[in-house]
């Protein structure tokens, strides 16, 4: 099958997107397929496809003639125009939803759902699939040769841990404003944020304030096996995005590192952790101070949420996913011909 694939985003750039694109464009190279990426991210990234940086039109053109499949990563305004060349191959991966967090759509949101809503589309989660009209539902796949098998829990000697970007968005505000509040209680779990970006100085001065700075640690930004082997020695993360995540690959790093995930309750961090684990309110501060003093007072009860969690995240395995995807476009390639 010859498979091309849109992104406005990619490596060498970081984030969700990029990495779900790079985890499904390398499966599908392994299961033998013929795969061109086409980006607007300038840069280089060794990557075992090719990968074309700021096509013109003429290349998209030349690839929507190629490809028998073509995939978009999110609804982009600037490659619309393709649906008019290749309507019966071409459809839509919804990695997120067409609105501000919010939740309320500007004109552009609008004319974006109003494209989801008429083309076929793949989302990451039943949240997306809701707000899209995709068809159909793929969990999103993590990078499980770096990510597990989860170690014994008896190695593990740190409390909580953060991961993601220090924007408002992610809600490490709400976690460090909780470790105030859970300081108030005479309980003081330590914990390591890793991740960057604009917020730090501001997240580090709220820790001063709140008077938890000498709880928390600020990591930076780790990847790859330094990164696995930091979640690794964690008992419990802590996702409290503020805005409705659309999925959170993160929890799934999370859980195959054999932490227990207390995630935000609106979006698709629900479908990340599959029931094997705990929510609570977004941005309610009060509300995950309670969750954590009630799952820290008894670890030992909390970590059984992880009880068959194999099975939730084999589904989750990039190859698994890779497969889904596959299924999917030998369908729609069925259905064109």
């Amino acid at each position: 099958m010859k498979i091309f694939v849109y992104t406005t985003v990619f490596a060498p750039s970081v984030g969700g997107i990029e990495e779900m694109a790079k985890l499904l464009c390398t499966e599908f190279t392994a299961l033998g397929h013929e795969v061109v990426v086409a980006t607007e991210t300038p840069g280089t990234a060794d990557m075992p496809f090719e990968v074309v940086r700021r096509p013109s039109r003429l290349q998209m053109r030349q690839l929507l003639s190629w490809c028998d499949v073509h995939m978009q990563a999110n609804v982009s305004l600037k490659a619309a125009w393709v649906w008019l060349f290749a309507p019966r191959k071409t459809l839509y991966q919804h990695n997120n939803v067409s609105q501000r967090d919010d939740g309320t759509k500007r004109p552009v949101d609008r004319v974006k759902t109003a494209l989801a809503r008429a083309m076929p589309g793949i989302a990451v989660s039943t949240y997306t699939a809701a707000r899209t009209g995709a068809e159909h539902v793929i969990l999103n796949a993590y990078d499980d040769t770096t990510f597990g098998p989860a170690p014994a829990w008896e190695s593990k000697d740190r409390d909580l841990v953060f991961l993601g970007r220090l924007v408002s968005q992610k809600g490490c505000e709400t976690l460090i404003d909780a470790l105030g509040r859970l300081a108030a209680r005479g309980q003081r779990p330590a914990l390591t944020v890793i991740g960057d970006g604009p917020d730090r100085e501001q997240l580090a001065r709220q820790a001063d304030e709140t008077g938890v700075v000498d709880q928390v640690t600020f990591e930076g930004k780790l990847t790859g096996k330094a990164l696995a082997a930091e979640l690794a020695r964690h008992r419990v993360m802590v996702v409290p995005s503020r805005y409705e995540e659309p999925f959170g690959i993160v929890a799934l790093e999370g859980l195959a590192s054999g932490c227990v995930p207390v995630v935000s309750e609106r979006g698709g961090l629900t479908d990340a952790i599959g029931g094997h684990g705990f929510t609570f309110p977004n941005g309610d501060a009060e509300a995950l101070a309670d969750r954590l003093k009630g799952i820290l007072s008894d670890i030992e009860t909390a970590r059984h949420c992880l009880d068959g969690v194999d099975r939730h995240l084999a589904q989750c395995k990039a190859r698994a996913v890779a497969q889904n995807y596959i299924a999917v476009f030998d369908q729609r390639i069925r259905r064109r011909t």
